[in-house]
């Protein structure tokens, strides 16, 4: 299929993805309030509804992976690390985790000297440093998807991630002199195109991912 055109119609994986990761999450602060189990099983009923849908339009078997979808079903073959926003959102079957998590550990998609980017490094749109959205690492985006692997059990993947992504953020603090918007997975020594003293949700790599996965 030709190009992906970025002003097309498409049903994003990672929206959809949130919208069952809100469902979960009320379900969850209903049951803690006490609230009837009508509205406890509504939420619950919403979540299974999302990931039902989200594993049959979005899976693909043949690259074990969920992917963005045109408004007419065709799948938009491109590694977006927003995929992953699946799993904190509880929809990934158990049987499908191995063949979902082998690409953070495959250097010709995620696995890069600063993962986790944002654009699989073997697309042709893949641009580490001047990509913003195409390549370079987002720190809000790694955190989401260490959170997610310890939601799923895969501790060992998320300390081997949190590793990497805080060394390689500590090399460009230490070289700078500052945090930065985005990152170059490729760990060039220069930051990735994007505003310097960001302590927004830069500031989640010496501080949550570090003593969330690194210090415990």
């Amino acid at each position: 299929m030709p190009r992906f055109c970025w002003n097309r119609q498409a049903d994003w994986i990672d929206t959809s993805a949130q919208m069952a990761f809100n469902a979960r999450n009320l379900a969850r602060i209903a049951e803690r309030i006490g609230c009837p189990g009508r509205e406890i099983d509504a939420y619950r009923q919403e979540h299974a509804a999302i990931a039902a849908a989200i594993n049959r339009i979005a899976w693909s078997e043949a690259d074990g992976f969920y992917f963005d979808t045109l408004a007419d079903g065709t799948p938009i073959r491109r590694f977006f690390a927003t995929s992953y926003w699946t799993l904190p959102a509880g929809v990934v079957p158990e049987e499908r985790l191995d063949r979902y998590l082998a690409h953070l550990n495959d250097p010709a998609k995620f696995c890069r000297p600063v993962p986790v980017p944002t654009l699989a490094a073997d697309d042709p749109d893949y641009d580490p440093e001047n990509g913003y959205s195409a390549g370079p690492v987002w720190i809000f985006m790694d955190y989401m998807i260490l959170r997610g692997l310890r939601s799923c059990g895969r501790e060992a993947l998320a300390r081997s991630i949190a590793s990497k992504l805080f060394e390689g953020t500590l090399r460009l603090f230490r070289s700078t002199g500052t945090i930065w918007e985005n990152y170059s997975p490729e760990d060039s020594g220069r930051p990735a195109k994007g505003e310097p003293d960001f302590c927004g949700w830069s500031a989640l790599a010496p501080i949550a991912v570090r003593r969330e996965f690194l210090d415990c």
